[in-house]
């Protein structure tokens, strides 16, 4: 009871950013750079001078929106995934089940890793800004704890 307790508060400040944020997360003040806790910055402030609270409280909608998502994409893929190896059965089943078992033995940080690089080569001088979200790097890994049939 207590986790759920937590996780309606987190939800519940994320969801009020706007209205308990004591500043603006973007305002940059540089001669308030690096202030330490006090009255007006609660949590102080970072090198630019921008209130550490306020950024935590709008950075918690940016996680809750991630983590929805790759909950979201891990559990359609992984039903999806499981509902066919179970109705076409046979060989299905068994080429499904090795794939989703070459996912639970590759460890998830470097495919994460893999799938960032990838999309962050520049090609011709191109800038090298690009790259994914990381919503979209752990999704790819997360459906294959997905299928609660097989355990």
């Amino acid at each position: 009871m207590i986790g759920l307790t937590i996780i309606v508060i987190f939800f519940g400040m994320a969801l009020l950013a706007p209205l308990l944020a004591p500043t603006d997360p973007l305002q940059q003040e540089i001669v308030n750079g690096l202030k330490p806790p006090s009255a007006e910055h609660w949590l102080g402030t970072d090198k630019l001078g921008r209130d550490i609270l306020s950024r935590m409280l709008y950075g918690a909608r940016i996680s809750l929106v991630s983590g929805i998502f790759v909950v979201a994409m891990a559990g359609t893929f992984g039903t999806v995934v499981g509902l066919l190896a179970g109705y076409r059965g046979h060989w299905w089943d068994e080429s499904l089940m090795r794939i989703t078992d070459i996912f639970f033995a590759f460890p998830s940080l470097i495919l994460a890793m893999a799938i960032a690089g990838v999309g962050t080569q520049p090609a011709d001088g191109a800038d090298c800004r690009g790259g994914s979200d990381l919503a979209h790097l752990c999704a790819p890994d997360a459906w294959a704890g997905a299928d609660p049939a097989r355990s």
